[in-house]
């Protein structure tokens, strides 16, 4: 007896499907397991920027891809970006720094932007404060002037992140402009910031 092609192809489309379910469903589950992980450990409480510096010096050579590793895995859950900003300023010459810096703080919006798009909308969507919703509208609109004006004034928060991700504004704009509004911030916490943690914790 014969098999209708057909029914491969069918079965092949479904399991598509399928498999990305399966895909997103780990994805999740292991970003739950961190997000549970960061906060009933303390690991939160005790974020500094001399806390990732100390904890990336320990690895070596490995240091520069644990850094920007960590950065896109941790910052999108909360922290601050300007605590692994400034630890980078502490670990490297203020051009490496900036450059590191960069890096992570790019893979953080990249984490963040897909997991909220993909994986956690409903989630993200309670979590934005009230006066950012405006901001959804002129995102479509205006998405590159948009996310600049955000990104200048709030560097990498993680609010912004998760508006970002249930909006409609695509990734290419998105990153273009934040590239270019974080800037000035990350600069400064490299130049300046790190001299202020030297000088207040003595180096």
């Amino acid at each position: 007896m014969n098999q209708d092609p057909d029914d491969g192809s069918r079965a092949a489309a479904a399991e598509g499907p399928r498999f990305d379910r399966w895909v997103r469903a780990i994805v999740a589950l292991t970003v739950v397991s961190l997000v549970i992980w960061f906060f009933a450990s303390g690991a939160r409480d005790d974020l500094s920027a001399e806390s990732v510096r100390d904890a990336i010096r320990g690895l070596g050579p490995l240091g520069p891809l644990a850094f920007i590793f960590v950065f896109a895995l941790i910052q999108p859950l909360g922290p601050s970006g300007h605590i692994f900003v400034i630890a980078a300023s502490l670990l490297w010459s203020p051009p490496v720094a900036v450059g590191f810096a960069m890096l992570g703080a790019l893979s953080a919006q990249t984490t963040g932007f897909y997991f909220y798009r993909y994986l956690a909308a409903d989630f993200a969507r309670a979590r934005i404060p009230a006066r950012l919703h405006k901001y959804e509208k002129v995102l479509v609109e205006k998405p590159f002037r948009t996310v600049l004006v955000l990104r200048l004034l709030t560097f990498t928060a993680p609010f912004v992140t998760m508006l970002l991700g249930v909006s409609r504004v695509r990734y290419v704009p998105m990153m273009t402009a934040t590239v270019i509004g974080i800037f000035p911030n990350l600069v400064f916490d490299v130049y300046i910031g790190g001299k202020v943690v030297e000088w207040l914790f003595g180096g």
